[in-house]
């Protein structure tokens, strides 16, 4: 996994990555920083982790985890998106691998390795997935009628992120008669010049 700075003028280049197939998942990190990124791109899948190493993003380790300036995680598999990387000169740094378990690590040689957890700490992903859901779950109790939030909150980790188009699917726009150049608002999404305010007697 690689972490890159990003602003308008090398958005596209990051784009050309993803035309040239050669980025697996992305993920920005402006909401939630680096440890959240990381964390929801684990979330959809059970069998997921990654082993970080943030010794090459600076010195202060909440700035690193936890920062929301702008930027993006990219998992590449091809040493080829590394080279493009590297030609385009954007900044960028190998932060960490995937793993096969459902735990995040973070290692850090800014860690006190004489603490309980030495140079690395450890956390759960299936426990964590829990926590970031239960607010989804508290808010189902209120909008959901009754007992659907239950439902939901049993078997949102029974659903693995899987991905199943249609056989005819071929990803181009004239398929489905879409101008991706059209600049012309839609007429589906018109919204009325004026509003009425009905209030009861």
């Amino acid at each position: 996994m690689v972490k890159c700075r990003i602003n308008l003028v090398r958005k596209p280049r990051i784009q050309a990555l993803v035309d040239e197939h050669l980025v697996l998942a992305g993920h920005d990190i402006s909401s939630g920083g680096l440890i959240t990124t990381l964390l929801e791109m684990c979330f959809p899948t059970l069998d997921s982790g990654i082993d970080l190493n943030v010794d090459t993003l600076g010195n202060d380790l909440i700035k690193i985890l936890f920062s929301e300036n702008p930027g993006v995680v990219l998992q590449v598999q091809s040493e080829l998106a590394i080279q493009i990387l590297k030609n385009q000169k954007l900044v960028y740094h190998t932060i960490a691998t995937v793993t096969n378990n459902q735990t995040l690590t973070i290692s850090s040689s800014k860690f006190n390795p004489d603490s309980y957890r030495g140079q690395h700490s450890t956390f759960n992903i299936s426990d964590l997935r829990d926590k970031w859901f239960h607010t989804s779950y508290l808010l189902d109790k209120i909008q959901r009628p009754k007992g659907h939030a239950e439902k939901r909150k049993a078997n949102f980790k029974k659903q693995p992120l899987s991905y199943q188009f249609q056989s005819g699917f071929d990803g181009k726009f004239s398929t489905y008669g879409v101008d991706p150049k059209r600049r012309t608002p839609s007429e589906i999404a018109k919204w009325p010049t004026h509003f009425t305010w009905l209030a009861s007697m």
